[in-house]
C-alpha cells in the first residue's frame, strides 16, 4: 500500500487489511518511484488509485485502476480500468470477468477457424459444396455470438472485500479521531500554558509592587 497518509494510519489500515508492505507519507514522486521498484522486481504492476496525487503513478504502472466514477477526473483519464463503485470488491470482480472474457475469445477464435479447416479439407475432397460451407459458416457465426452473449450473465463469486473495507474506513475515522483528540488536546494545554505564563507575570508585577512599595516606606 502507497499513501499519503501518516506512517501511523497506513499501518494500522495494513495490519486490518492483511497488506504485508505499507508505506505512509509519500508524495506523488516518491510513489512513482516505488513502482518503478516493483516493476523491476515483477515486470507486471498493477496500481489502484482514487485521486490526482495517484495519477502519476497509475500511468507508471502497467494498468491503472480508478476508484470511483466521480473522483478525480485526472486518475480516470489515466487509468486504464475506471470502477463504477468505490469498492475494492469491484476489482475482484473485473478480473474475474476479464479471464473469463480472454477464454470466450479463445474459444470462439478456435472454434471458427476449426470449422473452416473442416470445410476446406472436405471441399478439397469433393465432399461440400458452396452452399454447406456458407451455411456452416453462418452457424458459426451464430454459435460463437451466442457464446459471447453468456458473458452478460457472468455472476462472479462472492468475495469478503466489501467487510474488509468497512474495517479500513473504521480504522481511518478512530486515526482521524484520535489525531483530532491530540490537536484539541494541543490546543487546551497551550491555552493552559498560556494562561499560567499571564498568570505569572501578573504574580510578579505584583510582587514588584509590593516590594517597591516596602522600600518606599523604608
Amino acid at each position: 500500500m502507497l499513501s499519503g497518509d501518516n506512517q501511523r494510519t497506513v499501518d494500522a489500515i495494513a495490519r486490518e487489511a492483511d497488506i504485508d508492505e505499507a508505506h505512509g507519507d509519500l508524495l506523488p514522486d516518491q510513489k512513482i518511484e516505488r513502482i518503478r521498484k516493483l516493476l523491476v522486481e515483477h515486470n507486471q504492476v498493477g496500481m489502484i488509485g482514487d485521486g490526482v496525487n495517484d495519477a502519476p503513478a497509475m500511468a507508471a504502472a502497467t494498468i491503472g485502476i480508478a476508484m470511483g466514477a466521480a473522483r478525480a477526473d485526472t486518475a480516470i483519464e489515466t487509468a486504464d480500468i475506471a470502477l463504477m463503485k468505490d469498492d475494492l470488491s469491484e476489482v475482484a470482480k473485473a478480473i474475474h470477468l476479464g479471464r473469463r472474457t480472454l477464454r470466450v475469445i479463445q474459444f470462439n477464435i478456435a472454434f471458427s477457424i476449426a470449422v473452416k479447416l473442416i470445410f476446406i479439407v472436405l471441399a478439397v475432397f469433393g465432399y461440400t459444396s458452396l452452399w454447406f460451407a456458407i451455411a456452416a459458416d453462418t452457424g458459426a457465426t451464430l454459435i460463437v455470438t451466442a457464446n459471447a452473449l453468456r458473458l452478460l450473465r457472468v455472476e462472479p463469486p462472492a468475495y469478503k472485500c466489501k467487510e474488509g473495507v468497512a474495517r479500513i474506513s473504521r480504522v481511518r475515522a478512530e486515526e482521524e479521531q484520535r489525531e483530532q483528540n491530540q490537536i484539541s488536546y494541543s490546543r487546551e494545554f497551550l491555552i493552559c500554558a498560556s494562561f499560567l505564563n499571564e498568570a505569572f507575570k501578573a504574580l510578579k508585577r505584583s510582587l514588584a509592587e509590593l516590594v517597591f512599595q516596602a522600600m518606599s516606606v523604608v
